[in-house]
């Protein structure tokens, strides 16, 4: 995947959804639970995505709460900032705090609640105009401020890290 506009971000979004969706329909409850936070399994994984698309869903339904980008400041690629994202990951970074998984254990529950989660930030995307998305800025809690555009890259590459993370714990249990 390499998105460029808005479109591009709204398919790639679909595309990762239901990629995680029908690897988690796939798995079978123990499956799915199997794994510790010391090694994730994949409802942590599923859970730690919810916890992290809903932020940014929220944030784009309030546009006007958001800060503007400076005048300078242009959006990274896709492929830079994954690889921004790649280089902190390999630094050790983890999730701490509100993004830490708790996963539930239910299966049906976790992947209605991650589809819901995706499916409220692609309706969000399909409102904003492609020049809101150089123009104004969110945080990031690793990656530090975000265009709304980067924001969205870094969702796309989150999931399909994730979604990586839940099948290397499959081959490697």
């Amino acid at each position: 995947m390499n998105p460029q506009t808005r479109a591009d971000l709204l398919r790639d979004l679909l595309l990762a959804r239901s990629a995680v969706s029908e690897f988690v329909r796939g798995l079978s409850v123990a499956q799915f639970n199997e794994g510790s936070a010391a090694r994730w399994s994949p409802a942590h994984h599923l859970d730690h995505l919810c916890r992290s698309n809903a932020p940014v869903a929220a944030a784009m339904a309030v546009p006007d709460r958001l800060p503007r980008v400076p005048d300078d400041r242009r959006s990274r690629t896709f492929a830079a900032l994954y690889a921004d994202y790649q280089a902190r990951l390999a630094e050790g970074v983890q999730a701490t705090g509100r993004f830490v998984p708790e996963p539930s254990g239910d299966l049906a529950a976790g992947l209605a609640e991650y589809q819901d989660g995706l499916d409220a930030l692609h309706a969000q995307a399909q409102t904003w105009p492609e020049t809101d998305l150089e123009t104004l800025a969110m945080p990031h809690p690793v990656l530090g401020l975000l265009t709304v555009r980067e924001m969205l890259y870094f969702t796309l590459a989150h999931n399909l890290h994730h979604l990586r993370g839940m099948q290397a714990r499959l081959e490697h249990p």
